[in-house]
């Protein structure tokens, strides 16, 4: 009699398929260092990898779903963040660079008056305009930034211009050394604010490279104090 031996039984199965579209999706969506891009990367295969899931019965369906969720996430934290970065930008750095504008075109003025009229200097902000440097009614002499109640009334009140600014002491005739850009000494200012432009926080300088600074209540007062005494550059400003 034959023996009979036992025969292994060979299973046979189908092999479970990867889902990469949906891995792909998660590890984009965690990527919120790379805003806009990796969240629409992240969306994008997020959907795909779901519908692969779906359509194909292969697994990853929920980190295909996370992966879209992070990505949308993405997107909305950036955009969010910019809103607020932009919304920032307005209320705060716009002001500034209008102050800069506005100091910077007076400026230019007062050194093209002094070069129309042999170095001499404008002695109030009026001759700007009579001069026709400015035009009148403009806005450079409006401080963008004083709302609130300051200032309480204008710097400079003249017979054509009222400005928030005040022009530095005169230096007619300017000192024979000073009469070249490149010879003007460093702290020499122009256009200056009153304290109450910002309620006693400080003030916007305009010196005579076209550069304004902010100088904080400290040394602001130091300032002022020399530039009524008529010492301009102010020798506390050092």
């Amino acid at each position: 009699m034959t023996e009979q031996r036992d025969t292994p039984v060979i299973e046979y199965g189908t092999a479970r398929r990867a889902n990469y579209a949906a891995v792909a999706s998660f590890v984009f969506g965690l990527m919120f260092f790379v805003p806009i891009l990796a969240g629409v990367a992240a969306i994008l295969l997020g959907l795909q990898g779901m519908r692969a899931a779906r359509e194909k019965s292969i697994s990853r369906y929920v980190i295909a779903r996370r992966g879209l969720a992070l990505g949308i996430l993405n997107i909305a934290l950036t955009l969010i963040i910019g809103g607020a970065f932009a919304l920032h930008e307005y209320h705060v750095m716009a002001p500034i660079r209008r102050y800069n504008a506005n100091l910077r075109e007076i400026s230019l003025a007062m050194l093209l008056y002094s070069n129309s009229h042999r170095g001499q200097y404008p002695p109030t902000f009026d001759e700007l305009v009579t001069s026709g440097e400015l035009p009148k009614g403009s806005p450079v002499f409006a401080c963008p930034g004083c709302s609130g109640g300051f200032p309480a009334k204008a710097a400079t009140v003249g017979s054509v211009v009222t400005s928030d600014y005040v022009m530095a002491p005169p230096w007619n005739p300017m000192p024979k050394d000073f009469r070249t850009l490149g010879n003007l000494p460093e702290h020499l200012i122009y256009v200056f604010e009153p304290l109450t432009n910002h309620g006693g926080r400080g003030i916007h300088v305009t010196l005579s490279d076209g550069n304004v600074v902010w100088l904080d209540q400290p040394l602001a007062s130091k300032v002022l104090a020399d530039l009524q005494r008529g010492q301009n550059p102010p020798p506390s400003w050092k």
